[in-house]
């Protein structure tokens, strides 16, 4: 008895409020239909990854040691995975290859970037491994072709996260610095030699080092020859003082040695005839006056000698003077060149280790070079592409389905609307709310006669 109760309420409560029932449905159902005839076409691409393992992590401090080994794979990489395939760089390059021109706006790049993160969905399979790509688009071949570039652009974005992104590039920065440094080392050894005039400073050395020993030989002598000189010409002035005195020069001089002999011969023949002769007469005077004329002789002598002496003299000192010279240029062109040799040791060093360093970092660069190139093409060890992306069979929405679906859900908010509108009237429908409210008996009732009249 009950249950029929229960049902002849629910259909009191459906007829009495038919109108708003059918009414809510009708307008669901028709905003339905126009979604279906109206709403743009959306097709949708379809692709699947199976992560294996995870990618070692490269560094460059990890480059030269033992290669990393792979780790097996939990949720939390997969979700890690997922995150990567969604962020803004992954669709970021995705659009920058898609695109027709060469630049695109950072604007414009930000809002298609929003676009296809908002219908973009990536799901992983529950108990495995895949991870299960969906992207919805109102171009059927576009959608494709995003997609499957959206793998792609996640495949190198990985690897380089992997890798460590700017690897590569830091060796090959490190490598270019040395670089420029060892050209600059360079020219400025090359500058120095120039400066200089040496190339071999520590050969030049050695041969200074012999000549300035020649000329020290050389010096020596010179000495010997100036102070003998100087001797000479204090014993010509002292002779030249005294040529007056009865006194016989001793000169090592041929002319004055035959003069010096000629006037011992008159000396000896006066004295001869002096024992013989008076001093004035005509044979005594006859070689008094060739003595006096040998004298004259030997004065012009000594003074032409002397001038000879005195510039043999200036000819030694010139001399003296050009070798100390030379010793003293020589010294101080070996201190340039020690002090080159000093400065050519130390930029050799420098240039010896900035040698090394570029040869080191560029040995790097390649070997991060390689080991990318390996890395990309046993990518497939880390992430394989279970689908490549493909297309839908047909729309993805709107689906016909939108339709009775509409109208199942107008009806059940219908329903639910007017069940509800029900719940909060309080007016008397039924004689039995009479007696039920106010314990009356009823006399009589009257039909709805008045349509939409309030009840009272």
């Amino acid at each position: 008895m009950e249950t029929e109760d229960y049902k002849r309420e629910l259909l009191h409560i459906f007829f009495a409020q038919k109108r708003l029932t059918f009414g809510v449905t009708l307008l669901v159902f028709l905003g339905a239909l126009a979604v279906y005839l109206l709403a743009p076409v959306k097709y949708a691409a379809y692709g699947s990854l199976l992560v294996r393992a995870k990618a070692p992590v490269s560094t460059p401090q990890s480059l030269a040691e033992a290669e990393a080994r792979s780790l097996p794979v939990n949720k939390e990489d997969l979700y890690s995975e997922v995150q990567m395939l969604q962020s803004t760089e992954v669709i970021g390059r995705t659009l920058t290859a898609m695109a027709t021109s060469r630049e695109m706006k950072e604007a414009l790049l930000h809002q298609r970037t929003s676009s296809i993160r908002s219908q973009l969905e990536i799901n992983v399979v529950p108990s495995s491994n895949v991870i299960q790509i969906e992207l919805r688009s109102s171009d059927r071949e576009q959608v494709v072709n995003t997609l499957d570039r959206l793998i792609e652009e996640y495949l190198r974005f990985r690897q380089e996260v992997s890798q460590g992104r700017d690897v590569e590039s830091f060796f090959g920065a490190q490598a270019d610095k040395f670089r420029q440094m060892l050209e600059s080392g360079e020219q400025d050894l090359e500058a120095l030699y120039q400066e200089v005039g040496s190339a071999a400073p520590d050969r030049e050395i050695e041969t200074l080092l012999l000549v300035k020993r020649d000329l020290e030989l050389e010096l020596s002598q010179l000495n010997s020859e100036v102070v003998e000189l100087r001797a000479n010409m204090a014993q010509l002035d002292l002779l030249l003082q005294n040529s007056g005195r009865n006194k016989t020069p001793h000169i090592n001089n041929n002319v004055m040695q035959k003069l010096n002999d000629r006037l011992i011969a008159l000396r000896t023949e006066r004295s001869s005839l002096l024992r013989t002769y008076l001093p004035g007469s005509k044979a005594v005077q006859k070689v008094e006056n060739e003595i006096v004329d040998i004298r004259h002789l030997i004065r012009a002598e000594m003074t032409e000698f002397r001038h000879q002496v005195a510039a043999e003299l200036a000819v030694a000192e010139e001399k003296l003077s050009g070798v100390l010279g030379r010793m003293e240029d020589i010294d101080r062109r070996n201190l340039e060149l020690q002090s080159q040799e000093v400065a050519t040791r130390r930029l050799e060093r420098e240039a010896s280790l900035q040698q090394q360093s570029y040869e080191t970092f560029t040995r790097r660069r390649e070997e991060a070079r390689i080991q990318g190139a390996m890395e990309t093409n046993n990518l497939v060890s880390y992430v394989a592409v279970l689908d490549r992306a493909h297309p839908s069979d047909g729309p993805v929405f709107p689906l016909p389905i939108l339709l009775p679906l509409g109208l199942a859900t107008g009806l059940l908010l219908g329903l639910a609307l007017g069940f509800t509108r029900e719940y909060f009237d309080h007016s008397f429908k039924k004689p039995s709310d009479v007696d039920r409210v106010l314990s009356l008996p009823t006399v009589f009732s009257l039909g709805d006669v008045g349509g939409d009249r309030q009840r009272p």
